[in-house]
């Protein structure tokens, strides 16, 4: 039997491509869930990215000290914890949905005096990780807490916190397991951490002290728990 060719060549090539080819997408809107998961890449690159955020969210609500601590690099737990002004528990309900924020007194945004706004942080850590949240405001009985993981909001529950805020993310990126390739070795996001802590205390002429801190066995391998102060205004 012969090799097809010429016109008949063409036209079994074109049915072979009809047979293969997917009927066309109709536009649809994503799923929420999915939306946010997308949202988060552009605010959670890496470990650093997460502590910058929340380290910024502390001295933005006031906080005189933070204590940071990290394992595996930031991917396998992040704790930050601070004595600022913390949340009742409306601001708590409200502070993991998108574009919820307390640091815009109205709508002119010529006049920012914070170091973020948009409030997409929380939720875009929560889109991706195991996000939880404790926190008490000095007008409310007792602290409250919340959960997120990968989107989905637990309900708030009464918690044991004197004062501030602690907020710990788990697993970062375990809901979208494509991103860990992009991650580096333990060592190298844990400095990339150190640097963001340094960066934060040098920054605020009279800022907060921060406190980071890292297991036993990450400070073999690097410098061990160190404390940064922001040096003093003249």
């Amino acid at each position: 039997m012969g090799v097809p060719s010429g016109p008949l060549l063409a036209y079994n090539a074109v049915e072979s491509a009809n047979r293969l080819k997917k009927p066309p997408m109709t536009v649809r809107q994503l799923p929420e869930q999915i939306v946010n998961r997308i949202a988060a890449g552009e605010v959670v690159e890496r470990p650093a990215s997460v502590v910058k955020e929340l380290v910024e969210n502390a001295i933005d609500a006031g906080a005189s000290r933070i204590d940071i601590f990290t394992d595996g690099g930031g991917r396998r737990r992040i704790g930050i914890t601070d004595d600022g002004g913390g949340m009742t528990r409306g601001d708590l309900a409200l502070a993991v949905d998108r574009h919820a924020t307390s640091k815009l007194d109205d709508e002119d945004l010529l006049r920012i005096r914070t170091l973020g706004f948009r409030g997409e942080a929380l939720p875009s850590i929560g889109a991706v990780a195991k996000l939880a949240i404790t926190t008490r405001h000095v007008s409310e009985p007792h602290a409250w807490s919340l959960a997120v993981e990968a989107g989905e909001k637990s309900g708030i529950m009464p918690a044991a916190l004197s004062q501030g805020t602690r907020v710990e993310v788990n697993d970062l990126f375990y809901a979208t397991p494509a991103r860990l390739k992009f991650l580096k070795t333990d060592r190298t996001e844990a400095e990339a951490i150190r640097e963001v802590v340094k960066s934060s205390a040098v920054s605020r002429w009279r800022g907060p002290t921060l406190r980071s801190r890292w297991p036993a066995k990450s400070a073999r391998r690097s410098p061990g728990p160190r404390r940064c102060r922001a040096p003093p205004g003249g």
